[in-house]
């Protein structure tokens, strides 16, 4: 009795002087979800950075509250792969991305989670998500957004807004004690907000992209699930 396995294998030769060599901001957003009550929406963020000899090193947040990172290498036409084991080696994110020309981010990445302890998502997580990315550009001095945080318990959607001075977010009038955002030199978000509809002070994380683009990322909600957030212009 035998038993035989047919595989494809694909191999990209690294390179020693990348294509799109800078820092990236990603944000993966939910494609397919396998199970019931895993994250619809935001379901990973992450920064990556590629040097000019072809070294790249991801690291990020999944939208449980769970960390990776990987360091690899980039081919010559801009592919990369993407592996991290998580949960003890019981699960993983896993995929291929490419650095386009335009110096943007594009690709897919599996996020598998086996039902295990924890805060979030514990029965089980089988996600497919599509990644995009592109270089960090802060917000601008004076502009006008909106940061609306939906999904998990939040319902309805809640929505604050939000002026930039400084090169930070500064709460807008009337919620100067219900919102508070830390953003990195890199683009990375850390905040809280009060939530009407709970009564309760939530916490975030997520990264803010460019001023067109926006920013995104995750509510660390309770009854074991996230919910999520967009930050856009104001409307005019």
């Amino acid at each position: 009795l035998s038993f035989g396995v047919d595989a494809s294998l694909v191999a990209y030769r690294a390179v020693t002087s990348a294509p799109a060599a800078g820092e990236y901001n990603l944000e993966m957003t939910t494609i397919t979800n396998q199970f019931a009550g895993g994250p619809t929406n935001e379901a990973a963020y992450a920064t990556l950075a590629v040097s000019s000899n072809g070294n790249l090193k991801l690291t990020g947040v999944l939208a449980d509250n769970t960390g990776f990172s990987e360091s690899t290498g980039v081919s010559k036409d801009g592919v990369w792969p993407v592996f991290a084991g998580l949960y003890g080696s019981r699960g993983m994110l896993i995929g291929w991305e490419t650095n386009l020309p335009s110096g943007g981010v594009s690709g897919s990445l599996l996020w598998i989670k086996p039902p295990t302890r924890g805060t979030y998502y514990t029965n089980k997580v089988g996600i497919q998500g599509g990644v995009t990315g592109t270089n960090y550009v802060p917000p601008v001095s004076g502009t006008q957004y909106q940061i609306v945080f939906s999904g998990g318990t939040i319902n309805p959607a809640v929505t604050y807004a939000m002026s930039v001075a400084g090169g930070k977010f500064a709460p807008g009038v009337g919620v100067v004690d219900k919102l508070s955002i830390t953003l990195s030199t890199a683009g990375l978000m850390t905040g809280q907000f009060f939530d009407p509809n709970s009564g309760k002070t939530l916490h975030f994380k997520g990264m803010f992209t460019s001023p067109t683009v926006g920013g995104a990322g995750f509510v660390l909600d309770t009854g074991n699930r996230t919910g999520s957030f967009e930050i856009s212009l104001a409307p005019p």
